[in-house]
């Protein structure tokens, strides 16, 4: 999967080649999950409401089985 921009300024695009189900979840520095969000294809997140920081990006199938974490960094 693919995540963008890296670093973002309020928005991350996320996007796969399957056209399945999956769920992406954003957890911030310390652990706390921050955003969920169930998507196909591609998705858009705003983060006008994070802080500036170090995120981790985890994509998973709608079973939450196979996840993929990328780090990315708010300006």
């Amino acid at each position: 999967f693919k995540v963008f921009p890296n670093p973002a300024k309020g928005e991350i695009n996320i996007e796969v080649e399957e056209n399945k189900e999956y769920i992406v979840i954003i957890y911030n520095s310390v652990g706390a999950k921050i955003a969920e969000q169930k998507f196909s294809k591609e998705a858009k997140i705003s983060t006008t409401s994070f802080s500036k920081g170090i995120y981790q990006v985890q994509v998973c199938d709608k079973d939450g089985k196979i996840c993929h974490t990328e780090k990315i960094v708010l300006e």
